[in-house]
């Protein structure tokens, strides 16, 4: 490792490789965190539309819901509307439009104003809307065509992804977004007494376009949630491959510089074990270092992003996190062990006389 420029780089590779690994693991487990939140309710029940890849994308027609409120042993079945808009500053702000403040309830709590009358235009937008887009309260604000709502509250929900929204009522959502009959999904409350499967059963029967869920089941059948769960875990292997090419190529140069240095080694006695032995130590010591450094690269990347004034891309949590930390060490030992292989092998199975007369 005596060639400083080449261990940099190589040092380099494997921090960029790892700290990749981090910063699109962290924003996958931050995704599924958010949504954790959105499915988390007082409904036993969450309807969508059965092509849906994730409640952004589903679209539930006009007809569907009215056949899904007559179905026998549905208590209550508020509607939800969810759709990223633009505004000021931000082109990842997320609108919610429901037709009853109830479902709400449990997911928010207001930090200023009241909750709003959705019989009138009146909004209540997240603590970090109002601080980034410096919209308060009772303040008239403009969206879609020019119509103007007033903000009568600020909510926190605790999710970064959620407090740069506002909530409002389901029609003034669909005059808005310029939608016509469609919804994202809705939520079901069977009544008392009535069993959850034979409800869950009679409406995939009578309701043949839509898939129903229990809420705490949703998260894992989100086929977005599953889709940045294998591009996440591609990516993030595809980072360590190229890192590992950089590492083994490092050592098989060390090596062939080193040639005559082990010669010499093997002529005063050490044996092909003791060869190999160093060659790991250095490739683990490389690796490890290279592992701490991407970890801290990592770290400070999705600090600059959860700090930045672009709302959408602020809602990934930069903590210190014990366990993508443990694994990134883990994965950074794997990496150094499994490079070092081939060029302690080349190294121990060199002859010394070869090895002393290389210039």
């Amino acid at each position: 490792m005596r060639n400083k420029l080449r261990t940099f780089l190589t040092l380099a590779g494997v921090s960029i490789g790892i700290a990749m690994y981090v910063g699109v693991t962290s924003y996958a487990d931050n995704l599924k965190s958010e949504l954790r939140l959105l499915v988390t309710n007082q409904y036993e029940l969450i309807v969508q539309s059965k092509a849906a890849t994730s409640p952004f994308s589903s679209s539930i027609s006009h007809a569907d819901y009215k056949r899904l409120l007559k179905q026998k042993g549905v208590e209550s079945a508020p509607s939800i509307i969810l759709e990223p808009i633009k505004v000021s500053k931000s082109p990842y702000f997320i609108l919610a439009g429901t037709s009853s403040i109830e479902p709400i309830l449990s997911s928010i709590s207001l930090v200023e104003g009241r909750l709003p009358d959705l019989r009138r235009q009146e909004v209540i937008i997240g603590q970090k809307a109002s601080r980034k887009l410096h919209w308060n309260l009772n303040e008239a604000i403009e969206l879609g065509t020019g119509t103007s709502f007033t903000v009568v509250g600020v909510y926190a929900t605790g999710s970064r992804l959620f407090d740069t929204g506002m909530i409002m009522s389901i029609k003034d959502a669909k005059q808005v977004l310029n939608r016509q009959g469609e919804i994202n999904i809705v939520l079901v409350r069977p009544q008392k007494g009535y069993p959850i499967q034979k409800l869950m059963r009679r409406i995939k029967k009578d309701c043949p376009d839509l898939s129903i869920v229990k809420s705490q089941d949703l998260l894992g059948q989100i086929q977005f949630v599953q889709v940045v769960d294998a591009v996440s875990k591609g990516l993030s292997m595809m980072a360590v491959i190229i890192a590992g090419v950089f590492v083994s190529n490092t050592m098989l140069m060390a090596i062939t510089e080193r040639t005559r240095e082990v010669g010499i080694l093997m002529a005063v006695g050490w044996s092909r074990w003791m060869i190999s032995r160093i060659i790991v130590g250095e490739t683990l010591m490389l690796c490890t270092l290279g592992g701490l450094v991407g970890y801290g690269v990592g770290f400070c990347m999705l600090w600059l992003f959860s700090n930045s004034d672009i709302i959408g891309l602020d809602w990934a949590t930069a903590t210190l996190n014990p366990g993508i930390l443990a694994r990134s060490i883990l994965l950074s030992v794997m990496l150094g062990l499994v490079c070092s292989i081939y060029p302690a092998v080349v190294a121990s199975r060199l002859s010394p006389v070869q090895a002393l007369r290389f210039e």
